[in-house]
C-alpha cells in the first residue's frame, strides 16, 4: 500500500469506509426515529391519562335519604297515614 492519494487500493478502502459509515449513520437514524416515535407515544399516553383523570365526575346524588319509617303505634298516635 502506498501513501499516494491516487493509489487504487486507497480508493477502494476509502469507498469501503464511506459505505460502512453511511450504513452506520442509517442505522443510527433508524434507531433515533424509533426512539423519537416511542417518546411521542409515551407523551400521548400521558396526555390521555391526564385528560381521563381530569374528566368530569358524575354529579353527586343530592336527594335526601328517605325519611325514618314510623312504627304503627306512633302512626296511630300522630294521626299520620
Amino acid at each position: 500500500m502506498t501513501h499516494c492519494h491516487g493509489a487504487p487500493d486507497e480508493i477502494r478502502l476509502t469507498g469501503s469506509f464511506h459505505k460502512r459509515k453511511d450504513e452506520a449513520t442509517a442505522f443510527r437514524n433508524k434507531r433515533s426515529r424509533s426512539m423519537q416515535r416511542a417518546g411521542q407515544m409515551l407523551l400521548a399516553s400521558l396526555l390521555a391519562l391526564s385528560l381521563a383523570a381530569c374528566a368530569t365526575q358524575p354529579a353527586p346524588d343530592l336527594t335526601p335519604p328517605p325519611g325514618k319509617r314510623l312504627d304503627a303505634k306512633t302512626t296511630l298516635e300522630s294521626g299520620r297515614r
